[in-house]
């Protein structure tokens, strides 16, 4: 997200607002290279091959058409929606060939050369899963070549490298050394040039905006970056920015700061580092040997860095819009919004010195993903103690804690890692266990709170409305349903609680859309049940009975499904069955006051 806010706006991030992927979107108020082409004539599209650059982060802005990824049904992770090369370029190629008279700007974002390495066979045979990516690209590109022809100005550019073991950094984010920072540039021109022409001064993707839109005639942008001019020309003299404030949003490390000048790379965290731009390896830090030069290029970074926060400002992460805040206050908690610099008196780590601690942190987020809670908490709880600093890990343990059914220990936890930094995730977290614990209004605040901070993230809205309507207050779903379709207009989720509040006003074409979603995901929550109320309500109790089953073979611990098939086997004289279900939900549930009620219930007849 950070690298193509700087991309499309011209602007370092400390001016665009998006420091980090997660809780940050560039905000309507920025102006986009696409805006500035449309407005001058130029029909815009755009197809990309990740959730990373959907137009929900604000890239939208500009495009006339916008093709992207969708989350797999039933993937919780939005971060997992990714499309294939060959798919992202057929959706170019196809705009391409219908996008009739005059000029054109397209953008084409492929994804493949990125963690999980997964290159089709035929590719980078002989090569590591790496390399094979980036072979695999190439091809997409070369047919992309092939349909634009020689007129057409072309740039290929990358977002970012990957470490790939170097100075301990296996992927990117964290660390500011050349193998993550240091990225592909080429543009050519229109028509054909026997020598091309090599800039070999630093240059920045903020770099890329004022550029094009000087080549194509149009109005600039208010940025960072300077026309580099398409004849080869070596741009002014100037020190480039860098930043990365990953670890210290997810880890609590300290953020890292970087100025490419002249001959030299500063990188500005804890502990300094300075390396001679022709140390492309980065092997030997010149830090100690010179101090004044280090002071100097410190001196540069500080006061860039403090001219670009000046006039920042616009698109800081979002906080929590008046209604959740009040909500949130009068339940005693403090609606802070995300902290946007470290207190030099917290003294955080290095991260260069902690970067080791991803691999177990990759660890545990596999072992959650494989249903093992146990090993992930045995791999986060000494890491922790260690390093109390951490967020997301610690948000992590609070998820194994809560799926081995150790809810007031993943409580201390998730509000630990909330008091640390408010992210949508804390907060989403906090809510589900206090929802699990029966503090209904603290568990809605702080889900309200999540989706105020990101309102994409189609999991919390899922919890959310799951809340809302298995404690009845079906007006409240209703109002939610309307907020959440403005931002998730294709959500399963959504449309099946839109069926359910349909059904219950007597549409019976809420049955249709339930059983459509169910045709996309086979385990939708909830959507089993309402056809099962659906069929109880026309006396076909076989279908109804058979529906509940299936949800409670998917949920277990669905109450509401186990309460209606008790009385269906109450109504057709199987009170063995009714008895044995009820049991079953006080041994899975013997603290929830549902299952109590039914068993209270089962016994009276």
């Amino acid at each position: 997200v950070v690298p193509h806010a700087a991309l499309f706006t011209g602007r370092y991030p400390p001016r665009s607002g998006v420091r980090d992927n997660g809780d940050y979107f560039l905000p309507e108020a920025a102006v986009t290279l696409a805006e500035r082409l449309s407005a001058a004539g130029y029909r815009t599209a755009a197809s990309v091959g990740a959730y990373v650059t959907s137009a929900r982060w604000g890239f939208g802005q500009g495009f006339e058409t916008y093709l992207e990824p969708r989350a797999e049904a039933g993937v919780d992770s939005r971060w997992a929606a990714e499309r294939r090369g060959d798919a992202v370029v057929d959706d170019a190629l196809a705009w391409l060939a219908d996008r009739g008279e005059g000029p054109w700007f397209l953008w084409v974002h492929l994804f493949d050369p990125h963690h999980p390495y997964q290159a089709p066979a035929g590719y980078g045979e002989g090569l590591s899963a790496y390399a094979a990516e980036v072979v695999y690209a190439d091809a997409q590109i070369a047919r992309l070549l092939d349909a634009v022809g020689p007129g057409a100005l072309v740039v290929l550019a990358g977002d970012h490298g990957e470490g790939l073991g170097e100075h301990g950094e296996d992927r990117h984010g964290v660390l500011l050394y050349e193998a993550t920072t240091r990225v592909p540039l080429i543009v050519k021109p229109p028509g054909e040039r026997e020598t091309p022409g090599v800039i070999d001064a630093p240059v920045s993707l903020v770099d890329l905006a004022p550029t094009l839109l000087a080549a194509a005639g149009a109005e600039g942008l208010d940025g960072d970056g300077v026309d580099l001019g398409l004849g080869g020309a070596r741009p002014p003299e100037r020190g480039i920015y860098l930043e990365s404030r990953y670890a210290w949003h997810r880890y609590g490390w300290a953020p890292q700061y970087g100025l490419v000048a002249g001959d030299y790379k500063l990188i500005a965290s804890s502990t300094p580092e300075l390396y001679a731009a022709a140390d492309r390896a980065e092997a030997r830090d010149l830090a100690g040997n010179q101090p004044e030069l280090l002071e100097q290029l410190t001196g540069q970074l500080e006061a860039l860095r403090q001219r670009l926060e000046a006039a920042g400002g616009a698109g800081q992460a979002r906080e929590v819009d008046a209604e959740t805040r009040s909500r949130l206050e009068a339940l005693g908690y403090v609606a802070t919004p995300i902290r946007g610099e470290p207190d030099p008196s917290d003294r955080p780590p290095d991260p260069a010195a902690r970067i080791a601690s991803l691999d177990a942190i990759g660890r545990a987020d596999r072992a959650l993903r494989d249903g093992r809670p146990e090993l992930a908490v045995s791999i986060l709880e000494p890491m922790l103690a260690e390093d109390p600093g951490m967020v997301e890990p610690r948000v992590a343990l609070a998820r194994a804690l809560r799926s081995l059914g150790r809810q007031e220990e993943a409580l201390a936890v998730a509000e630990r890692a909330d008091a640390l930094r408010p992210l949508s995730t804390t907060r989403a977290t906090l809510g589900r266990l206090y929802l699990d614990l029966g503090q209904t209004e603290q568990g809605l605040a702080m889900l309200d709170s999540s989706i105020a901070l990101d309102p994409y993230r189609e999991s919390t809205w899922r919890a959310l409305l799951m809340a809302l309507f298995l404690r009845g207050r079906f007006e409240e779903v209703g109002a939610a349903v309307d907020r959440a379709r403005e931002v998730l207009p294709d959500s399963l989720i959504v449309r099946s609680m839109a069926a359910h509040l349909a059904l219950m006003r007597g549409d019976p074409s809420g049955e249709e859309v339930l059983r459509a979603v169910l045709a996309e995901d086979p385990e939708l929550p909830l959507a089993n049940y309402g056809l099962g109320v659906a069929a109880h309500r026309r006396g076909d109790l076989e279908e109804a009975e058979a529906r509940l089953r299936r949800e409670l073979a998917l949920y277990p611990e669905a109450t509401h499904a186990r309460r209606l098939l008790v009385g269906i086997c109450l109504e057709t004289g199987r009170r063995g069955e009714a008895r044995a279900l009820a049991a079953d939900c006080l041994e899975r549930m013997p603290r929830s006051p549902g299952c109590r009620r039914l068993a209270a219930a089962v016994a009276a007849e």
